[in-house]
């Protein structure tokens, strides 16, 4: 990795220990909400996603950050219904705000893709996914390939929250 990111490390894991650290202290569990019980076991899957990445592939403190962003979503605010994603969004805007000295609104997170994949592609290596479009684009082929060669034919709607869900349930089944 380039200098500048091999700097940030120690930013970046104090990055997602303020917010594992927060989610635990902010958002605890409930007999209605029993999915918010999070350990440190979540903590090291919000590092796996790191194992994953080639250098080339995240030039800058920026990727590293976006790629940060992900995995928090990833493994806490996957959990969360809206009241709590909410709350995750301005706990995620404070670490950035804190560790890495960027101004991020909730408002502007809300608004980016944070989403990795890395089957789309022969040999692909873990990148983000810059439109849902090419997604749906893939999974179509797919289910057109799979309606001309199997017995029984298939018709999903795609449309871009399913996608985001396929892409979250692949890497699910990956570990």
């Amino acid at each position: 990795f380039h200098s500048d990111i091999v700097q940030m490390v120690p930013q970046l894991v104090s990055a997602l220990i303020y917010v594992y650290k927060k989610i635990r202290s902010t958002l605890l569990p409930t007999p209605q909400s029993p999915q918010l019980l999070f350990t440190t076991h979540d903590l090291s899957k919000a590092f796996s996603g790191f194992i994953r990445i080639h250098p080339r592939d995240f030039p800058s403190k920026d990727c590293i950050i976006h790629l940060m962003s992900h995995e928090l979503f990833r493994v806490f605010c996957d959990r969360c219904l809206t009241p709590e994603r909410d709350m995750f969004v301005e706990i995620l805007s404070d670490s950035m705000r804190i560790c890495f000295q960027k101004s991020v609104t909730p408002d502007n997170i809300k608004k980016e893709l944070f989403l990795y994949e890395e089957f789309s592609k022969p040999g692909k290596k873990y990148t983000p996914v810059s439109k849902v479009k090419g997604l749906k684009k893939y999974f179509e082929k797919l289910q057109y390939q799979w309606n001309s060669t199997e017995n029984k034919n298939i018709h999903l709607k795609f449309f871009p929250l399913a996608c985001e869900h396929v892409v979250r349930a692949v890497r699910v089944l990956q570990q």
